[in-house]
């Protein structure tokens, strides 16, 4: 008989997807959560399942799941891609980005500057 892993748990999502991967522990160190855009340019891994926090917010686009993923980065797998961060805190908006956001520039998201925050 043959061994065969099941492949990772999908969660689809407007443009990307989390992939839950419990199989390849020895490779990875831990089970992972990976934050996909649909055309697989970039894996947001965090280590652990993060399956559950990440659906509570799909609604918000890849956009909430990216500064779910940046929030967490003490958890992130070294194998993952990373996010330019830049955010303040406030005690009535909490964590925010300011003077920018996450947009797909040249094939992979990254955190763009944007001169008319008015957050700033």
């Amino acid at each position: 008989m043959i061994p065969v892993k099941a492949p990772n748990t999908v969660t689809q999502a407007d443009g990307f997807f989390i992939s839950y991967n419990n199989v390849d522990i020895d490779a990875y160190g831990d089970v992972t959560t990976a934050l996909v855009p649909d055309d697989h340019s970039q894996f947001f891994i965090l280590n652990g399942d993060h399956v559950a926090q990440y659906k509570e917010i799909m609604d918000g686009g890849m956009e909430a799941c990216l500064a779910y993923f940046v929030a967490h980065a003490d958890q992130r797998s070294k194998f993952s891609d990373t996010v330019d961060k830049r955010f303040r805190f406030t005690e009535e908006r909490g964590a925010y980005y300011a003077n920018g956001s996450f947009q797909y520039v040249d094939g992979v998201y990254r955190f763009v500057d944007d001169p008319e925050d008015s957050h700033g």
